[in-house]
């Protein structure tokens, strides 16, 4: 697997109007490990400076509200463990891989 075939998955997901989570790019490529999806597209979304959402819902929002855009992984500790062991749920959605909570606002 290469960054370009994540591009052209990506692309393809644009176009449907779909969101660029690994999930779906997996889907699109039919083969690759989560983690390499995951490298690939965090390289191409960094060097283009966009974001992983639809653009359809950035503008108008989901209800009219806007959606907030994390770029990264939350940089505190789990208000319940005490640890700062952070995984993406879905894109630009944080969780506590050891309690399952969101990360404090």
């Amino acid at each position: 697997m290469d960054q370009a075939a994540v591009k052209a998955a990506m692309d393809t997901l644009r176009s449907q109007g779909k969101s660029l989570s690994a999930g779906n790019i997996r889907t699109v490529l039919g083969y690759g490990s989560l983690r390499d999806i995951l490298k690939h597209r965090e390289a191409l979304v960094v060097s283009q400076g966009e974001a992983v959402v639809p653009s359809g819902l950035v503008s108008e929002g989901v209800f009219g509200a806007p959606i907030p855009c994390h770029q990264g992984r939350p940089l505190c500790l789990c208000g319940r463990c005490g640890y700062a062991a952070w995984f993406e749920w879905d894109v630009g959605v944080w969780r506590c891989l050891l309690c399952g909570i969101d990360p404090p606002a």
